[in-house]
């Protein structure tokens, strides 16, 4: 629910993180209950979630690709190929769900006395296969992960932070399921039994060790599950590398002959740079747009709001987007928003506000995230700390 909290903007991407971490600890639960033979207490929550697990890694590579891409964050047609997997696994839990509740208490009993039955055709217990299918989908499905996290990482130059937060969560969700696939082929041919091999299995202590490192990336991370402040997937890099004069050649810095280790221009990279010179047409709808979010509805206090969130709202693609404060603003989109929070932190205080509020809420009603980062970006644009800025304050007041 916390997903959704937080904001009212990329429902659709939340619903798909959201059904993701749920499978998972679903997974987790009916998994203990079994082991642990309590299941039998519960009979109705057994032989439920198998659907769910087919749709843990295929909704997670939608939430990572919407993330990455503005054009893939909303649902199209295309993301029910995805769904299909778990279609079979629909039809193979309706047996068991139609029995009564009797009859459900007896097969539950007849699985806790002998796990082997896990391993035995039985139409109300699900089919073996599916611990072998399910997790080699979902391995499947990370490897995509892997290799588009690698090219959006060279296409739109993820943020160091965003891209090695994916890379690690996709590789312990990898190693989870190739647990799982370990801990089910050695079950179903250890002489010891299925249920020695389900409590006392190595495999299955890394599994769950693979959880709880998850469920500490995502503390780690918070904002990524929170939807605040998403790793910055799909804007640029701060400084040099946010700037598309550096990206395809300034002609000043291109052209200099000091003793810097500067590549030969092509005749190619000049003519794209003679165009590139060229006069940018500025979309006034856009900038209108931009104004009116920024300023009349104050966008820019949205804690950790990045220029995927803000384009979504805007409707058009973030790299047009990122053109226009490139060409208009001649600044960032980050650089932008920390202008407008400090003015209204100026505006505030010029108000006498910090008689009333501590400098921290005044800066996280502005959209600062930290306390740290606040003082950092305030000092950075007025040359003062915030503390020598009041300071200034009351000297003109008295």
């Amino acid at each position: 629910m916390q997903i959704f909290i937080h904001s009212k903007k990329n429902k659709y991407l939340r619903m798909l993180l959201s059904i993701s971490l749920f499978g998972m600890m679903w997974f987790l639960m009916i998994f203990f209950l079994t082991v642990s033979g309590d299941i039998q207490r519960y009979p109705l929550l057994y032989n439920k979630g198998l659907p769910l697990y087919y749709l843990i890694t295929p909704f997670f590579y939608l939430y990572v690709k919407g993330s990455i891409d503005s054009e893939q964050s909303r649902f199209k047609v295309s993301h029910l190929w995805h769904v299909i997997p778990s279609i079979p696994a629909l039809l193979a839990i309706i047996p068991y769900n139609l029995l009564s509740k009797e009859e459900q208490i007896k097969v539950v009993k007849g699985l806790v006395k002998n796990m082997d039955q896990l391993f035995i055709p039985n139409p109300y217990i699900v089919s073996n296969w599916h611990w072998i299918v399910l997790p080699g989908i979902a391995c499947v499905y990370c490897i995509f992960l892997f290799l588009d996290i690698r090219k959006a990482n060279k296409t739109l130059k993820l943020t160091t932070n965003a891209t090695i937060w994916l890379y690690i969560y996709t590789a312990v969700l990898t190693l989870f399921f190739l647990c799982t696939i370990s801990a089910t082929l050695k079950a179903q041919f250890d002489a010891n039994g299925p249920l020695h091999v389900f409590r006392n299995g190595k495999f299955v202590f890394l599994g769950c060790f693979c959880v709880f490192t998850l469920s500490l990336l995502f503390s780690i991370n918070s904002d990524f599950v929170l939807g605040r402040r998403s790793p910055d997937l799909s804007d640029t890099r701060e400084g040099l590398f946010s700037d598309q004069r550096f990206l395809e050649g300034d002609a000043h810095t291109l052209n200099r002959t000091d003793n810097e280790n500067i590549l030969p221009v092509s005749p190619e990279i000049r003519h794209r740079r003679k165009i590139d010179h060229r006069p940018k047409i500025i979309d006034p709808v856009l900038v209108n747009k931009v104004e009116v979010l920024m300023k009349q509805k104050e966008f820019f206090r949205r804690s950790g709001l990045t220029i995927s969130e803000f384009s979504s709202y805007c409707d058009v693609p973030n790299h047009k987007l990122s053109e226009l404060f490139n060409n208009h603003y001649k600044q960032t989109f980050n650089a932008y928003v920390n202008h407008l929070r400090i003015e209204y932190v100026k505006k505030r205080l010029a108000e006498g506000d910090w008689k009333r509020f501590t400098l921290e809420a005044i800066s996280l009603d502005a959209g600062f995230v930290t306390r740290n980062t606040f003082i950092v970006t305030f000092k950075k644009i007025t040359g003062y700390t915030p503390s020598a800025y009041i300071s200034n304050l009351k000297g003109e007041d008295t």
